[in-house]
């Protein structure tokens, strides 16, 4: 027996297509927050080593100057894998990760002017958005479900 492809499936399932679903809303989020965070850490993994080498080789040589450019990159590379490790949470446990995702993404995209900053407002604002649909015990909110 041969299945047609194109047949609708058998078995009916829903599929929200509500942009202020906070289901949707959290994994969109999560994407971001997964891909800012990796394209942090590889710009520093890019950046870093050309800067101690043109620190390296100044005439002037300045320990200080070296140390505080090591010192900041480590800061931003935590602030970065931060992110990623929020990622994953963000869907199964929000209310415990809020603040944290919350901070980490307006940091970095106060950090990250200009290629950063839009898309991690805008994570900023997803998880904000979910945050405000679900109650606080993580189940939707009750206004939520009677317009569902």
């Amino acid at each position: 027996m041969t299945v047609n492809p194109y047949s609708p499936p058998s078995v009916a399932t829903e599929i929200s297509g509500s942009p202020s679903d906070p289901t949707r809303s959290l994994a969109r989020a999560s994407t971001l927050y997964r891909w800012i965070g990796w394209i942090g850490i590889a710009y520093f993994c890019v950046a870093y080593p050309i800067g101690l080498w043109s620190e390296m080789h100044d005439p002037l040589f300045g320990l200080g100057v070296t140390f505080g450019m090591s010192l900041m990159t480590a800061l931003f590379v935590c602030l970065f894998a931060s992110m990623i490790r929020v990622a994953p949470r963000l869907q199964s446990d929000l209310a415990t990760v809020y603040s944290r995702a919350r901070w980490t993404g307006l940091l970095v995209g106060a950090f990250g002017f200009p290629f950063l900053t839009i898309p991690a407002f805008y994570a900023v604002r997803l998880v904000g958005r979910a945050r405000s649909k679900k109650g606080a015990g993580g189940e939707l909110s009750v206004a939520t479900e009677a317009a569902s």
